[in-house]
């Protein structure tokens, strides 16, 4: 009996070693990595780009974009970096006019929402695309990295496409330094 007990504390030190020594992957986010492949967003945009890019990319005079958010992390927090920061353009996508907002973590692209005029109708249209199977909950993802969600809220009826990694990123900073 003392035998087996002895056995048990062991087997249950060597486990709390192995698993103390190997890390975690949480612990590893440095917050401004940029993975590979990025995944893409709406109308092919991809995800991580910083907001130059997407701005070169698109063929953007800056006059033509309107900042909707800027915060920055200030240089005494001792927490990893977090900047937001979000901006919005006139879209047109799949013939449907809107306005499409592209939100930045740490000067990568995570995730861009698009809020056509004609929501129901543009829907409609989205939903004939042979890529697009949006579940119960009305999302549906894309490979390898792309979630999509349709938000039809009578105040805020959006389409938003998201890189589920950063989205990861995002929500983890949250849980842990906010």
């Amino acid at each position: 009996m003392v035998m087996i007990r002895i056995i048990i504390i062991l087997l249950f030190f060597g486990s709390f070693l192995i698993l103390s020594c190997q890390k975690v992957p949480e612990l590893d986010i440095s917050y401004t990595e940029v993975k590979s492949p990025p995944t893409g967003l709406i109308d092919g945009i991809k995800s991580y780009q910083t907001e130059k890019a997407v701005i070169k990319d698109l063929g953007l005079d800056p006059t033509e974009i309107e900042t909707i958010e800027d915060s920055s992390s200030t240089p005494d927090d001792r927490r990893p970096r977090f900047d937001i920061k979000k901006i919005e353009i006139n879209y047109e996508h799949l013939g449907y006019d809107g306005k499409l907002q592209f939100y930045f973590f740490n000067n990568r692209l995570m995730q861009t929402m698009f809020f056509p005029k004609q929501y129901d109708k543009y829907v409609e249209k989205l939903r004939t695309k042979p890529n697009l199977r949006f579940n119960d909950k009305r999302k549906a993802k894309i490979p390898p990295y792309t979630q999509v969600w349709l938000w039809p809220d009578r105040d805020r009826r959006l389409v938003a496409w998201s890189d589920i990694r950063l989205d990861k990123e995002f929500d983890l900073w949250i849980m842990k330094y906010s």
